[in-house]
């Protein structure tokens, strides 16, 4: 819970929504609520979720969608949001992830990809964010 306090302070303050300097938790929720409820179509992306009751505490407004990964089963999900069309995505098998990396980085080393998608347990959305930041920083794989 403390660091989706943290995580929410960092939104509320990026988005310019603590103008008069109140940081309660409860008040930052609520301004971020407004403003994604005035702004349609937008993501939220929980990265890395363990327990299924964050949804409720977050009271998102229906106006965008929300993204979540998680290493527990979609099942404990579904049951305790009632979602009808969750999806389980599971890891890239190793020639899949290994692939994925050549395609984005035709340039990369093979030797190197092995060791950076086993570091990321084949798991695609972490392996997009390493590609991601890679290229952004334009940094060589091997580092």
């Amino acid at each position: 819970a403390q660091v989706l306090h943290a995580d929410v302070s960092r939104l509320v303050r990026y988005l310019g929504l603590l103008e008069d300097g109140d940081a309660r938790p409860s008040v930052m929720l609520a301004r971020l609520r407004r403003w994604l409820d005035e702004h349609p179509k937008w993501l939220v992306v929980l990265d890395d979720a363990i327990d299924p009751s964050i949804l409720s505490s977050l009271s998102l407004p229906s106006s965008g969608s929300v993204l979540i990964t998680s290493s527990f089963p979609v099942s404990e999900w579904e049951g305790k949001c009632g979602w009808e069309n969750a999806v389980e995505l599971g890891p890239y098998s190793p020639l899949e992830a290994h692939g994925y990396v050549i395609r984005c980085l035709p340039d990369a080393v093979p030797s190197y990809v092995k060791p950076l998608v086993t570091a990321l347990r084949n798991l695609p959305l972490s392996i997009a964010i390493a590609l991601g930041f890679i290229r952004e920083f334009d940094i060589k794989i091997e580092k």
